[in-house]
């Protein structure tokens, strides 16, 4: 996308924010009921999950008690919230852009812009971090605002960067990224081995930072963070699923392979691969060996493509 049409896009979806509630494993029930519309059935038996790529959420928890409600096996996907917990995490999801000055800042397939979905903390729990933290600054010392993070009042926890082709109905995925989780769990980490050598303090560079006790610090990522660590990259990818769905109106996504995509976007320093083998299938898409459509357009594309050899995408349609 170039710059004009992220523009466009932020202004016709508003900046208004976006609540978004979650629970471990969400994803699973959520996934189903997609392709479930897709399909145009209301209703879903054991037996058809069983036999989709979907039965491997079969032994979550969640489905457990499915069973005991639905004991004849065929449940209606309308019914799915009412197999929520009680106690969701609730977000605030809103919209960027991101555009660097150069390619290997950017991070791109396709020169140009990306549209960024930023999953942001809800007010209740950047009040417990910055009761225990006490950062010095606005940006705290978790967060880095050359990355596509909210600059404002929300705490981001992740964001996913979207190359957006209406002209195509495709989107591609180009990133799914925390510094929240890495920087918290590198402080702890810290203060761990400043406690091992018996200091109290912690260094000048980051008690610049922050002045919450060591024992405030644990609390915070130990404690108050732990349940954002089990979930954060399940749940950023399901509200960018969702919101391509529903408020883009795009069918076809696509999610880059971990080398393909080092290669693609001139990526130097690894990102983990995880993000882009684990949590890929974890969500059931599919390998296939076509390119999108969307980034057959220029020669240098080409060219990098002829680097990777055969196409390998992960692919969903919703």
């Amino acid at each position: 996308m170039n710059n004009q049409e992220v523009e466009e896009l932020l202004y016709l979806c508003g900046d208004e924010k976006r609540i978004f509630w979650y629970f471990k494993d969400k994803f699973c029930l959520d996934l189903i009921a997609l392709d479930a519309e897709r399909r145009g059935a209301k209703t879903l038996s054991v037996r058809e999950l069983k036999q989709s790529p979907y039965k491997k959420y079969l032994d979550k928890p969640i489905f457990s008690e499915l069973s005991k409600r639905f004991p004849s096996g065929v449940v209606n996907t309308e019914d799915f919230p009412l197999f929520y917990p009680y106690e969701q995490i609730p977000f605030v999801v809103t919209l960027g852009k991101w555009q660097a000055s150069n390619r290997y800042s950017n991070q791109t397939t396709r020169k140009g812009a990306n549209l960024v979905l930023q999953l942001n903390f809800d007010q209740q729990h950047t009040r417990k971090y910055v009761d225990l933290v006490k950062p010095t600054y606005d940006f705290g010392p978790f967060e880095y605002w050359g990355h596509p993070v909210y600059s404002g009042k929300y705490k981001t926890l992740a964001w996913v960067r979207l190359d957006v082709s209406f002209s195509t109905n495709e989107v591609l995925i180009e990133e799914i990224q925390t510094d929240w989780i890495r920087r918290a769990n590198s402080l702890l980490t810290m203060v761990d081995r400043r406690q091992k050598q018996n200091l109290t303090t912690l260094p000048n560079y980051k008690k610049n930072c922050l002045s919450g006790s060591f024992e405030e610090i644990r609390q915070y990522v130990a404690v108050e963070l732990k349940p954002y660590q089990e979930i954060w990259n399940e749940a950023a990818l399901l509200a960018a699923i969702q919101f391509v769905k529903s408020e883009l109106g795009i069918n076809s996504i696509y999610y880059h392979s971990f080398e393909q995509g080092n290669v693609l976007k001139n990526i130097i320093g690894k990102p983990p691969k995880s993000l882009y083998s684990t949590l890929a299938k974890r969500f059931c898409f599919s390998k296939v060996q076509h390119h999108p459509e969307m980034i057959l357009t220029t020669q240098k594309i080409r060219k990098n493509l002829k680097k990777v050899g055969a196409p390998n995408w992960y692919y969903m349609s919703v």
